[in-house]
């Protein structure tokens, strides 16, 4: 092989091998802008997410809800909404309902949380969670959950822990946006 063969086969395989080191061997996201108008949300999924709806019974009242749900490699990606009922949230506050719904979603993985946090973001609470999922090959998981009127929004992501910088993350929860009525 020539050097002027060698340069471009370097050109061209060097930086094809590093998307793939970097996305999964999925390859290049083709990021699809997810707006759902009942959901009340938008965000950015490196493809298209499964979507499924339910609706739970409750000593408080129904309880309807929503996952967009996607697995990308090695990545997990989803956003849960779900309607409290109005009885319940005259009963709890709303960091009460933050707290639950971290706690639900750490035990529900069957994880332990490493650190937790609360900021505002555009004059609403946004409470975001990092924790790992012990078990068979350990994972991270990153979550956040922010309450407008009586919507619960739950971001959430897994990923190899050595994936905790991955633009594939940074851009699905920079992404989101979710408005009331």
């Amino acid at each position: 092989m020539g050097a002027r063969s060698k340069r471009l086969w370097a050109t061209l395989v060097l930086p094809v091998t590093l998307v793939l080191v970097a996305f999964g061997s999925t390859g290049v996201p083709s990021w699809e802008r997810v707006h759902s108008e009942p959901g009340r949300f938008a965000v950015d999924f490196p493809a298209a997410p499964e979507v499924r709806h339910w609706e739970q019974g409750s000593l408080v009242g129904s309880i309807a809800s929503a996952r967009y749900l996607l697995d990308w490699g090695a990545l997990e990606l989803r956003v849960e909404h779900h309607d409290i009922p109005w009885l319940a949230s005259m009963l709890v506050s709303e960091q009460g309902m933050l707290q639950r719904a971290e706690a639900d979603l750490v035990e529900g993985e069957g994880a332990q949380a490493l650190a937790a946090s609360e900021s505002l973001q555009q004059g609403r609470t946004l409470r975001e969670v990092h924790f790992r999922v012990l078990g068979e090959g350990v994972r991270d998981g990153r979550a956040s959950f922010q309450l407008l009127g009586r919507r619960l929004y739950v971001q959430a992501a897994l990923f190899p822990a050595e994936q905790s910088e991955n633009p594939v993350l940074a851009r699905f929860f920079d992404s989101f946006e979710a408005w009331e009525r």
